[in-house]
């Protein structure tokens, strides 16, 4: 069976949506681009898995949960990135670093910002 058949694409597209208003719904502070990308990633994955209807359908049936380990991922990289900004901060305070001078730049962000920072990141992460 061709992947690319119009009945698997009209099927992909169903779950999109169906994914899309699901994530909307966990994860309501969250930018739309990003739950976007999931869903793309998810798509092409289906349509691209495999030659035969079964490796299509076990994406099928797998697409929301793909789609919400993608997300999953992404949360924990950007709260990951803040972390390692605050522990290389609370490292390097009162030293004058010789790094570059975007280092320098963000180690000139006071500590109290930072934390804010993780905070507003760690809400817009979290449902309402």
């Amino acid at each position: 069976m061709n992947m690319n058949h119009p009945f698997n694409i009209a099927v992909a597209e169903e779950k999109e949506d169906e994914v899309r208003v699901r994530l909307l719904q966990k994860y309501p502070r969250l930018p739309v681009e990003i739950i976007q990308t999931a869903i793309d990633t998810c798509t092409w994955y289906t349509l691209f898995q495999g030659t035969n209807r079964y490796n299509t359908q076990m994406a099928l049936d797998t697409f929301a949960e793909m789609a919400s380990n993608v997300v999953e991922e992404r949360r924990e990289q950007s709260n990951n990135i803040i972390e390692m900004i605050l522990l290389e901060h609370e490292k390097s305070a009162g030293t004058t670093t010789g790094g570059s001078e975007l280092v320098n730049g963000i180690l000139s962000i006071p500590y109290e910002i930072l934390l804010m920072t993780l905070k507003s990141a760690h809400n817009m992460w979290n449902s309402s």
